[in-house]
């Protein structure tokens, strides 16, 4: 199942990084495409942190209960740049907000 949930995961990277960014200089925050944040939301995904915690190392490997991705926040910001990289914020189980940076190309 984890396997299943993380291949999920990366294809929602993958189409999120396809999708072109606004023509605009600087371009005000998007809304998360619907039919993206459904692949997340209700707990799809509930046995995968988030790609971009901060993990500390555990000597004994004794890695247990940890945050899981829960979902990601309403909009996508943008960077500058030429290919303006899109700005998520992925949120976890104990109410943590990571931020993310998905760009193609």
């Amino acid at each position: 199942n984890i396997v299943k949930q993380a291949e999920k995961l990366v294809r929602l990277y993958v189409d999120l990084a396809a999708m072109p960014a606004p023509v605009e200089e600087a371009p005000p925050p998007q809304p998360f495409p619907a039919s993206l944040k459904r692949q997340v939301d209700g707990g799809q995904l509930d046995e995968l942190p988030v790609v971009s915690a901060p993990l500390p190392a555990d000597p004994g490997a004794a890695y247990q209960d940890l945050p899981h991705l829960v979902g990601f926040e309403p909009t996508i910001s943008y960077a500058g740049g030429i290919n303006k990289p899109k700005i998520l914020v992925a949120l976890d189980s104990s109410g943590g907000r990571h931020r993310q940076l998905v760009k193609s190309g």
